[in-house]
């Protein structure tokens, strides 16, 4: 499993560059299609290999392996062939190592930290336990591409404004819509992922895993805040403190597994994540807003979670027979959220006024007697 774990990283990690040229490229869209069909790859292949086959936790890592294996091959004949072009500037590599150098230190202490809870739980716990997890997992992974799509899709805008009047307003707002439309989002995908499944997962052995979706959905969550928290640690060219928080991240997120997988079992891992992915933001945010003076704001930020962690819990665990009862909750639920945030002063009136704009022009837009 070992061996097979390192096999995927590999290609994983040969994954990265042309993902990388896609974002500079701006081609969100390209990234965002390629990045899905990779994961749906992988998660046909693991449902298959699980439910057809039996093979456990070997069935989820042969399912990462061929859609990680065969979209590397993918994406080195699609994106890196045909952009192979040699030149050579000293002065771009001394300036590439400078800045991408203290990375690497910092990529390895998030591989570790992102794969700690699969590996150790796979040591330190049962077979089918690791199965639940990883299958769980493999479900809230659709998060993380949202989430990861909505990062890059930023990205390019994020370096526009570098220069740009009263730049720190819009890193603040963009982390602020960030946390409103996730919140959202994430809401109204744990209220449906269920349902869409009970047809598709016919092994009820592995059922048990989507109870750490929305766990692991919230550090998804969470952990794609970083694109929008540490503006003043790429601008101010301080990547080598991004070695500081990955390390202390890893480092708790590994002592935390360790202690709750006998405690909890495969919710252990989880739990453990989440706490340290939301220590890794803060370290990051602490130490951005040190370098650039860009004040977030937390308070909308923490607001649009729990409320939507409010609404979870009251969509799910509400006692009722109905079906038709759970839908009209779940709706009501959905179209409440906004409206609630809007009571509680989580929207300016500069925004409200532009939304609002917004709406009257798609509404002449589409006015047959204009």
């Amino acid at each position: 499993a070992i061996i097979l774990a390192l096999i995927i990283t590999f290609f994983e990690i040969n994954n990265i560059i042309p993902f990388h040229i896609l974002q500079y490229e701006e081609k969100a869209t390209q990234y965002i299609i390629a990045n899905s069909t990779r994961l749906l790859i992988s998660l046909v292949a693991s449902i298959l290999l699980l439910s057809h086959y039996n093979l456990g936790i070997m069935g989820v890592l042969y399912g990462r392996l061929i859609g990680s294996g065969s979209f590397a091959l993918y994406q080195f004949i699609s994106t890196i062939l045909p952009r192979l072009k040699y030149s050579f500037a000293l002065e771009k590599v001394k300036l590439t190592i400078s800045y991408g150098f203290p990375m690497i230190f910092s990529g390895i202490g998030y591989i570790i930290f992102s794969m700690s809870d699969r590996f150790m739980l796979s040591q330190f716990a049962t077979a089918e336990e690791t199965g639940k997890y990883s299958f769980g997992y493999k479900i809230a992974y659709l998060v993380m591409i949202i989430v990861q799509s909505i990062g890059v899709g930023y990205l390019p805008s994020f370096y526009q404004q570098e220069k740009a009047d009263n730049n720190a307003r819009y890193y603040r707002k963009m982390l602020t819509y960030f946390s409103f439309s996730m919140s959202y989002l994430i809401l109204a995908f744990l209220f449906v992922y269920q349902p869409l499944l009970k047809p598709i997962i016919t092994n009820q052995d592995y059922w048990a895993g989507l109870n750490i979706v929305p766990i692991l959905s919230l550090g998804f969550v969470i952990m794609g805040m970083n694109y929008f928290s540490n503006a003043g640690i790429v601008f101010k060219n301080k990547t080598k403190l991004l070695i500081f928080p990955t390390l202390i991240a890893a480092t708790l997120n590994i002592v935390l597994i360790y202690i709750s997988i006998p405690l909890l079992g495969y919710i252990g891992p989880a739990i453990s994540t989440l706490i340290s992915q939301t220590v890794y933001v803060a370290i990051i945010a602490y130490l951005s807003q040190k370098l650039m003076d860009i004040h977030f704001e937390w308070g909308k930020v923490f607001l649009s979670l729990l409320i939507a962690i409010t609404f979870y819990i009251l969509g799910v665990y509400l006692i009722t027979e109905s079906i038709l009862s759970i839908i009209i909750i779940r709706l009501i639920l959905l179209i409440s959220y906004p409206f609630i945030l809007y009571k509680l002063n989580f929207f300016e009136a500069i925004e409200i006024e532009r939304l609002t704009q917004f709406r009257m022009k798609i509404k002449n837009r589409f006015n047959p007697l204009k």
